[in-house]
């Protein structure tokens, strides 16, 4: 598929509405064919079911190892870690450790 470029100010980030491809920066409105509309729509349906099938697969276990390893590699900002750790978890007593009293 061709990168499709405004002409005005270079940008590759375009809404699509009533028929037209909008400059997302500005707002250029470029008119567009059926079956360029279709291909879109296709491509957006497309875009938005990958995006739920990588939304689903968040795993709070990981993401509390994670925030833990990043307490023990960064001191300086091991509380800020801690604290989004025990909002997940509020009983972990390894976030605990971390917390400044």
């Amino acid at each position: 598929m061709e990168k499709i470029i405004c002409s005005c100010c270079g940008s590759t980030q375009f809404t699509f509405k009533n028929g037209y491809r909008i400059c997302n920066y500005c707002e250029t409105r470029y008119s567009i064919s059926s079956d360029e509309q279709r291909n879109e729509i296709k491509a957006s349906l497309e875009n938005n079911l990958k995006n739920k099938e990588l939304s689903s697969g968040i795993n709070i276990k990981n993401d509390v190892e994670r925030l833990l390893n990043m307490c023990e590699k960064d001191k300086t900002h091991a509380s800020k870690y801690a604290n989004l750790i025990l909002d997940i978890d509020p009983s972990n007593q390894e976030a605990l450790k971390y917390i400044k009293r």
